[in-house]
């Protein structure tokens, strides 16, 4: 019995259902012209259930690859997943490649299998950016191929003491590789892309050598960030051939899938080491690497102090080394004597290391300080003022030398009280326990429980509290509430209070019974007045107070608004929109990461800048501010995207977005008539405060489908 194809065939779009579900193909499908031709054909002759993969094949490529697979790799809401681990959607395009190519899948699943085998997530997660950006294919045995630049003697070109000769496997402790992407020139086994060769010049002088190179995926350390991704680090490869420059082009234009020929090799699993390169002098000047911190004493130009190595210089007179940078400018580098360089500092310097909200401890200051902005430019260790601190009632720009201590906790809660702050006090000898505002600070005070800091409003007058009174801050109450963290709410500890009048905000409604100015009741909460005897004012009688032990009960609590930005309330899978980023042109993308605790480095952005890790193309870090807004959570269906302009997909009932003319205000506008014979100038009529307006197609901005 031939098998049947329930379809509907249009000039813009083909759906058709098969196998207990429909499949919509738009124009814009790559083979919206072959499945249209076999659907006008299909009852033309018998048609087996083969012809029906074949069909579903050319409409939705990745039940094709799911099949190839043996169900180890699906398509789960738009993410690829293999074996139940989500990849990169680059992975997706290196599999259409290989179906377009016409060859078996095999090495690229041997790849994936691998890759779950590597232990850094980083690393993971990175892996296809490079393959993309190398633009050399998959050994038949899954490896991945890559360049390497060496010296004429085969040598590394960093140290001149590592060989890469043809046919050797060369491999180090995973342990000694540098495994931060957002760290470059750093330990490693490093390869890169044609590019990144020529660009740096490792295989492209006169005394170099190219070197075809292939690593298992379970070897990748990091993909930088920098770069493009086109280098990466590993911690083992072999060296397959030398490629003669002359025939680089040719060998990627014909190796974007499988490189051929080394299918031999010996070294499946194996892992032979070579000493990884190190330099022979043990001074702390000779030691240093590029991204190290040094310090630096009694040098002829530069003050005491520890600096950043920007470049290692190998061929430059023995006494100058090491360039450190000096200031924000790429020429803002001096060269230390050699003999100025004291040690290697094993910690980043406390005044880099910090983050905006941290807490540091200044010499010229017996209080530990809340750091409040960052100038990112400001990287000499003595001259400049990286961090603005906040201490009580005081806002400064502080000297880099003068921060001695990052501390890994906050201080105790009475010395991160600010000025005008609503704090909680427990156990005060005659102040009733209640939220007070403070409004005075004696920094001279020592910073003890029984000591005294803080002076706090009571109506009309004042009162200094001993610091060990202090319980909470409600600014930081409020913080932590609306993050939802355990961690942030253990920073800000909240007291127990059982009196509902406490517990009242504006909005409630509360129960008042045996007020001589309220009836009993229930009513609505319209004004706190924190601290006093009557805490509430009620709506009755236009606004009266209440006092506080009239409040029977909380009877009902407005749910607290969701204050928290965009960035903050988004979650791994959720579709975002992206305004003013200088990495992702506008638009919606979907959050593939969110950083673990310290993985992003401080210096050059770091954490305080950036936070979400986004697909697009590539997968890199978006800047907190550039995200506008949740469009979807995940899980959620996507909407059906359409190559039409949003002017000739409306229909009666839609709500569209206009942008504004001289007749028409910009904003959101419901659908009433559709004239379908005008596709040239003005095709839709909206509603708005005045009646009904026809509007320029080229005004209609986006449309919102109705229910």
């Amino acid at each position: 019995m031939s098998v049947t194809v329930p379809h509907n065939i249009s000039d813009l779009s083909i759906t058709f259902f098969a196998r207990g579900r429909p499949y919509e193909v738009q124009k814009s499908h790559r083979h919206f012209d072959a499945v249209r031709t076999l659907l006008l054909g299909w009852a033309a002759q018998e048609r087996t259930t083969e012809d029906l993969d074949s069909l579903i094949a050319l409409a939705d490529p990745r039940e094709q690859v799911r099949v190839a697979s043996d169900g180890k790799l699906e398509f789960i809401g738009g993410q690829l997943v293999y074996a139940g681990q989500n990849l990169h959607n680059l992975w997706a395009d290196k599999i259409l490649a290989f179906r377009d190519a016409g060859e078996q899948y095999d090495p690229i699943f041997r790849a994936l299998e691998d890759l779950q085998r590597n232990p850094t997530p980083s690393a993971r997660d990175r892996l296809p950016i490079f393959v993309e950006r190398s633009k050399l294919g998959f050994l038949p045995d899954g490896r991945i191929a890559a360049f390497k630049g060496v010296r004429e003697n085969f040598n590394d070109v960093h140290s001149n003491t590592v060989n890469y000769a043809v046919g050797k496997t060369v491999a180090m402790p995973r342990e000694a590789c540098n495994a931060n992407p957002d760290q470059t020139c750093v330990a490693g086994l490093h390869v890169g892309a044609i590019d990144y060769i020529k660009e740096m010049g490792y295989g492209w002088g006169a005394d170099r050598r190219m070197l075809l190179v292939a690593f298992w995926p379970r070897h990748s350390v990091a993909v930088p960030t920098d770069y493009r991704g086109g280098k990466m680090r590993v911690e083992q490869l072999e060296v397959l051939d030398e490629v003669d420059r002359k025939y680089v082009d040719e060998l990627l234009s014909s190796s974007t899938t499988i490189v051929r020929g080394y299918e031999n090799s010996t070294n499946t699993y194996g892992a032979s080491s070579t000493t990884p390169a190190t330099t022979s002098s043990t001074e702390p000047f000779a030691q240093a690497k590029v991204g190290d911190w040094i310090y630096i004493e009694n040098d002829s130009v530069l003050d005491d102090g520890t600096y950043l190595v920007m470049k290692v210089n190998h061929d430059t007179s023995d006494e100058f080394r090491l360039d450190v940078k000096t200031g924000p400018g790429e020429d803002e580098v001096d060269q230390p004597d050699n003999d100025a360089v004291v040690k290697i500092v094993d910690q980043v310097p406390a005044w880099f290391a910090a983050k905006v909200g941290d807490w540091v401890v200044i010499d010229s200051s017996d209080h530990p300080q809340l750091v409040t902005e960052i100038d990112e430019r400001d990287v000499h260790p003595v001259d400049d003022s990286r961090l603005k601190v906040l201490s009580f009632d005081s806002e400064d720009w502080v000297s880099n030398s003068d921060v001695t201590e990052l501390l890994t906790s906050p201080p105790p809660v009475w010395m991160r009280v600010q000025e005008e702050d609503m704090i909680t006090i427990e156990g005060h000898s005659f102040l009733r326990d209640g939220v007070y505002k403070a409004i005075e600070f004696d920094t001279s005070e020592g910073d003890g429980e029984d000591d005294t800091i803080v002076t706090i409003e009571v109506h009309d007058d004042s009162f200094t509290i001993k610091n060990g009174v202090i319980k909470s801050i409600q600014r930081e109450v409020d913080e932590a509430v609306a993050k939802g963290t355990a961690a942030a709410a253990a920073s800000a500890p909240v007291v127990d209070t059982s009196q509902d009048y406490l517990k009242a905000v504006v909005g409630d409604t509360v129960t008042i019974k045996g007020s001589a100015a309220i009836p009993d009741g229930d009513h609505t909460v319209i004004w706190i007045d924190e601290g006093d005897s009557m805490r509430l004012k009620v709506d009755y009688n236009g606004g009266t107070w209440v006092r506080n032990e009239r409040v029977l009960a909380l009877v009902k609590t407005v749910a607290p608004a969701d204050t928290r930005t965009p960035y903050e309330q988004a979650e791994v899978g959720d579709t975002v929109r992206v305004e003013g980023s200088s990495y992702f042109t506008a638009g919606e993308y979907v959050v593939k990461r969110l950083p673990a605790p310290g993985e992003l480095t401080p210096g050059y952005g770091g954490a305080e800048k950036y936070g979400l890790k986004l697909e697009g193309g590539i997968t890199l870090w978006v800047e907190k501010a550039a995200i506008k807004a949740i469009v979807r959570k995940a899980g959620d269906a996507a909407p059906v995207v359409s190559t039409e302009p949003a002017w000739k997909q409306a229909k009666v009932g839609d709500t569209i977005q206009l942008n504004g003319d001289r007749n028409q205000t910009a904003g959101e506008y419901v659908v009433d008539r559709v004239d379908a014979a005008n596709g040239w100038d003005k095709r839709l009529r909206v509603v708005n405060p005045r009646g009904s307006v026809w509007v320029r197609n080229d005004n209609v901005a986006a449309i919102s489908k109705a229910a």
